[in-house]
């Protein structure tokens, strides 16, 4: 019996299909529904790769300087010292495993006059003032442009360099110092990831989702938003 009515399942499907197949117009509907799904499908795993290797959001919530940027797991957002704020922080960030070396990510945001050179060593500057620096020269390495998940493309001004950290009562620790610098328009944003060389290729996929995700200016409501800007060419120089 069960047999029967398996057969009689199986041979109304064949002919439904056989029907919808042979209807009008369904070939493209059924290829619509079909690419729309897929489409659905992959953007559901990226946000889900997105939420492995990213925080939530950290937007600035100013008009004077608009961003936003989801920074890498595990940092979280601290409160900043008022000689941060003083220097220009927006945002410092640590996290790590227990008992394991401290990670940092590190905003400094600047919608002044100066040129983005002279930005750049005044980040410098604020950071080893901060002792989040290397206090020692940091070389520039080749530019990176990168996709924007807003629109576009943003490019960045690349600086690194390895040494050795302390943290009090403890033996010392190798780091790796890695600065990002973009532009937008009077905004000028640095991005420092300092990273523990133990954590650094685990935290390579993080760094590079967290540059993808930086929206100034007018992209931030469209990161807001969840939605992509219209497509005008690199966001930032």
């Amino acid at each position: 019996m069960g047999k029967w009515f398996g057969a009689r399942n199986q041979w109304r499907g064949i002919a439904l299909l056989v029907l919808a197949i042979s209807s009008p117009g369904c070939f493209w509907q059924q290829k619509a529904y079909t690419d729309r799904m897929l489409s659905e499908m992959q953007n559901f795993e990226r946000r889900a790769q997105l939420d492995r290797l990213l925080g939530p959001a950290f937007d600035s919530n100013t008009a004077e300087f608009p961003l936003w940027v989801r920074p890498p797991k595990p940092t979280q957002l601290r409160a900043l010292t008022e000689e941060q704020k003083q220097q220009n922080f927006l945002g410092v960030f640590q996290g790590g495993d227990t008992g394991g070396p401290l990670l940092e990510f590190v905003l400094i945001g600047s919608a002044g006059e100066e040129s983005l050179q002279e930005f750049i060593q005044k980040s410098f500057a604020a950071m080893n003032s901060a002792q989040k620096g290397p206090g020692t020269e940091v070389p520039r390495r080749d530019p990176a442009t990168v996709n924007s998940m807003h629109g576009g493309t943003t490019s960045y001004e690349v600086f690194s360099t390895g040494g050795q950290r302390q943290a009090p009562g403890a033996a010392p620790v190798g780091y790796q110092w890695v600065y990002y610098f973009t532009e937008d328009s009077r905004q000028k944003l640095m991005l420092a990831f300092i990273v523990p060389d133990s954590n650094y290729s685990a935290f390579t996929n993080g760094m590079q989702s967290c540059l993808e995700s930086v929206a100034l200016g007018s992209k931030v409501n469209y990161a807001r938003s969840g939605t992509t800007a219209p497509s005008t060419g690199p966001t930032a120089n």
